[in-house]
């Protein structure tokens, strides 16, 4: 499958010059759908590109140069379209080039770009449609980031998958192996309630509120799980509390939410994106220790993206903060970081949000979706490739 634009001189354009690479988009009509009786249960983003589930029907947009959308091509959509005919998707998630998703009882489907075993299928064969993954019914949740997801069953055991680049799959060397291209259990024997997926790194929280992180640590970003310059090549505690309660990880950063509801982070923070202040737009230290995110103790969950982040509280308010260059913070600015924690949209209540690479999507208390931030691959779902700069409610 050829790409329009190479993704990684998009990606580098975007990095280094605050622009995103435009390619032209093929775009579909959207669905009709009532606002007012939505009943869209989940949204996730990936990369470059979103999924959401409504009334149990999987429906995707954005870049599809590797056939992440499972549409059975490789051309992009900037607007929601039906992934094939299924109504029980339970859940999905999006990681750099591939797409996964839970079917009910608990059937794991994949899709996408598979040169590291990221579609768990047993092979390294791209795949441009949903593909079963045989020997499970019993996931419950999902997540996945970079080239890898991870998933947890119903008895509360985690098996991860794909690249194993310094231990990025939870399974050590495993003899060399550079990419796990089954199901494997992590921490056996050990039962866990959450996990979260990043960038060659992955953390998952025990049932009685520890914090395990694995992978590439170098930025600081696995916490006191590892050494700034050393990857965590198997799952590694970090220190000793007990309350961890909700975990995101990013690119090269990772935050999470312990007790009554205080916010941490750590890892790097070039642009601000742990929430921490700093007197310097140029400061790049690395926090290699959980470090609190201001004085406030209510929030509920939080979710990263490469270079930003976004919390929300228990009264659904929702706050971003890091690099704002392409609108994806939210609160209509594009020019310097946002060093602290901003409100976005105050008039209204998020159940949840989701970050890609460059863009953020929310889903409302009422069941709307809203996206903002980078749209060069129509990952907003709006119709179009123009970014934008505060949240816009999906057609």
């Amino acid at each position: 499958m050829k790409r329009l634009v190479p993704f990684a001189l998009a990606l580098a354009l975007a990095y280094v010059c605050g622009c995103s690479a435009r390619v032209s988009v093929l775009q579909a009509s959207a669905p009709e759908r009532d606002a007012a009786t939505a009943d869209t249960t989940l949204v996730r983003a990936g990369l470059w590109h979103t999924c959401t589930i409504e009334s149990g029907g999987l429906a995707c947009f954005g870049d599809n140069g590797s056939a992440q959308l499972g549409l059975g091509d490789s051309q992009e959509r900037s607007n929601a379209t039906r992934v094939g005919t299924f109504s029980d998707w339970q859940s999905v998630a999006a990681g750099q080039q591939h797409t996964c998703g839970i079917r009910a009882p608990g059937k794991l489907y994949c899709w996408g770009e598979n040169t590291v075993g990221q579609l768990a299928l047993g092979d390294m064969d791209a795949r441009d449609e949903p593909t079963l993954v045989v020997g499970f019914d019993d996931f419950s949740d999902l997540a996945c980031g970079g080239d890898n997801c991870c998933a947890l069953r119903t008895d509360h055991s985690l098996y991860c998958w794909g690249d194993n680049l310094d231990g990025a799959a939870g399974q050590g060397d495993n003899a060399g192996a550079r990419g796990i291209v089954t199901p494997t259990v992590v921490l056996m024997g050990t039962q866990l309630k959450r996990v979260s997926v990043g960038t060659g790194h992955s953390c998952a929280i025990r049932d009685d509120g520890a914090l395990f992180c694995w992978g590439r640590t170098m930025s600081g970003k696995g916490g006191s799980a590892g050494m700034r310059n050393a990857p965590a090549r198997d799952p590694s505690q970090l220190g000793t509390d007990t309350d961890w309660r909700e975990i995101a990880v990013g690119q090269q950063h990772t935050c999470g939410i312990r007790g009554r509801g205080d916010l941490y982070c750590w890892g790097r923070n070039d642009f601000f994106e742990l929430g921490i202040g700093s007197s310097s737009p140029d400061d790049t230290r690395l926090y290699a220790v959980p470090v609190l995110v201001g004085r406030d103790g209510d929030w509920s969950s939080v979710a990263l993206g490469d270079f930003h982040s976004c919390a929300i509280k228990r009264d659904g308010s929702l706050f971003c903060f890091g690099r704002a260059a392409e609108g994806q913070i939210g609160t209509g600015s594009t020019s310097t970081p946002i060093a602290l924690p901003t409100a976005v949209a105050p008039d209204l209540r998020f159940r949840l949000v989701t970050l890609g690479s460059l863009h953020t999507c929310g889903l409302d208390s009422r069941g709307s979706v809203y996206c903002w931030g980078s749209n060069s691959t129509g990952q907003l779902g709006l119709g179009d490739t123009g970014s934008r700069d505060m949240p816009t409610k999906l057609p």
